[in-house]
This record gives structure tokens, sequence and C-alpha cells, in this order.
């Protein structure tokens, strides 16, 4: 190991040569398996409600429509760090279980979408109010979804190295 490599070692402590969790390094893969969505739902509760909901909650005093807004776009910080929590709890193709997860979201992220839009336009609210609202939504969805794929950009960086010969 070289020293820019030991550098990076010290950087990413938490992490063991294949992106996995250090601390999961020894559990077995049932295990792991099976604490794919524990992981998820603490991912999402500790960046959702514990950090972002704190941050909306301050913003909203001073403005509702600015909230609305600043958390449509950190909205797909949630949706990385939960989609980068499942392949580091997997016990192998981590890429591959990052990207499985970041689908499945993604098209479920699309059908609440067009179902949220739909009660939009039904709610019987000024034309204004009405066009924020879709605005936030729209911008929500490329919000997160980009979060998704942005979260197994970061899954994919993180696999060992191996040199090819």
């Amino acid at each position: 190991m070289n020293n820019k490599e030991a550098k990076n070692r010290k950087k990413i402590i938490s992490y063991d040569e294949d992106g996995g969790l250090l601390f999961m390094k020894n559990w077995s893969p049932r295990l792991r398996w099976l604490s794919l969505l524990p992981a998820m739902i603490i991912t999402y509760i500790a960046v959702r409600v514990l950090f972002l909901d704190t941050i909306i909650s301050i913003i909203e005093k001073l403005s509702y429509l600015l909230s609305l807004y600043i958390s449509a776009i950190l909205s797909g910080l949630v949706y990385m760090t939960m989609t980068d929590a499942i392949g580091s709890v997997a016990p192998k193709k981590r890429v591959l279980t990052g990207a499985i997860f970041a689908i499945i979201f993604g098209v479920l992220t699309v059908i609440i979408t067009l179902f949220a839009m739909r009660g939009i336009f039904s709610m019987d609210i000024e034309s204004s109010l009405k066009n924020h609202y879709l605005i936030v939504l729209a911008i929500a969805s490329i919000s997160n979804i980009s979060g998704l794929f942005l979260g197994v950009s970061i899954i994919k960086s993180r696999q060992k190295k191996i040199p090819q010969v």
C-alpha cells in the first residue's frame, strides 16, 4: 500500500476494502441481507426526520414557500443516503443492489408524482399556489431520482479498485 492509498484509507475508516460497512464485515451474508430494510429505515429517520425536517421547520417560520422549495431540493439527499446505506449493508453485489433499489424507488417516485399532480389539479385553491405546488412537486421528483442515481455512483466509486492485467 503506497502513501496515497494509506491516506485515503484513513479518510474512509468506516468502510472496508469492498465498500461495505466495516462493523458488519464479520456478519453472515444472511444477516446482512436481512438488515437492508432496517438500515434503510434508520437512514431515512436520521436524514429526513432528524436533520432535514429540523432545518425545514426553521425556514418555514421565515417563509412557507421558501421551505417548500428547499424541502423539494434537499429531498434528493434522503434518497441518496438511503441508496448508499443499502449498498453499504449488502454483503455482495453492492452496486447491483443499490441500482435495483434506485430503479424501484425511482418508479415509485414517478407514480407518486403522477398521483400527486392529479390531486393538485383537483384542489380548490388559487392558481398561483397551485402552480407553486406543481413546480415544487417537479423539483422534488427530479431531486429524488437524481439522489437515487447519485447514491449508486457513490457505491460504485467506493468499490475496491482491482488492477487490470
